[in-house]
């Protein structure tokens, strides 16, 4: 014996589906608009932000070479991964009384490291790019490119507003 259904329940059933399929559409509209209206989610961004500079360079790499480089460029320029980096400028800050020259050594001490970062960097960049061999060569030079076109019309947006 089969089963049917009433009237009254199979307009439940229509007026569900298309309530359904309506939240769903502002759902992904709503996402959709974030999107469009703040970008990609990190991440992925990388790809999307405008790069100038000496930064393109290391961006123009793919995303494991570029951790790896990070990584001996942490190494090699002092400090491990995910230390206190600000530690000795907020203990100069706190000190009662303030002590101007201690403040001083411990910011200069913070530009040191980063100068030793940045060295360190430029050094493993330098390897890669010595490393790699022709097609590789032409392949992140195309990426520099697409880094530049996209920073030059970055910049021609922020100038706009």
């Amino acid at each position: 014996m089969t089963e049917t259904t009433t009237g009254k329940t199979n307009r439940w059933v229509k007026a569900a589906l298309v309530v359904s399929l309506a939240l769903n559409l502002v759902i992904l509209m709503a996402i959709g608009g974030a999107f469009w209206r703040f970008g990609p989610p990190p991440g992925e961004a990388d790809r999307f932000r405008a790069k100038s500079g000496p930064v393109m360079y290391v961006a123009a790499l793919d995303r494991t070479e570029r951790r790896a480089l990070f990584e001996e460029a942490r190494e090699r320029g002092g400090r491990e991964r995910g230390g206190p980096q600000a530690q000795g400028v907020i203990a100069a800050l706190k000190a009662e009384p303030f002590d101007v020259a201690a403040f001083k050594a411990a910011i200069d001490e913070e530009v040191s490291v980063v100068d030793r970062r940045s060295a360190a960097l430029l050094e493993g960049l330098v390897a890669r790019v010595a490393a790699m061999n022709e097609d590789e060569r032409e392949a992140y030079a195309e990426r520099i490119k697409e880094f530049a076109r996209h920073a030059k019309k970055h910049d021609r947006m922020r100038r706009s507003e």
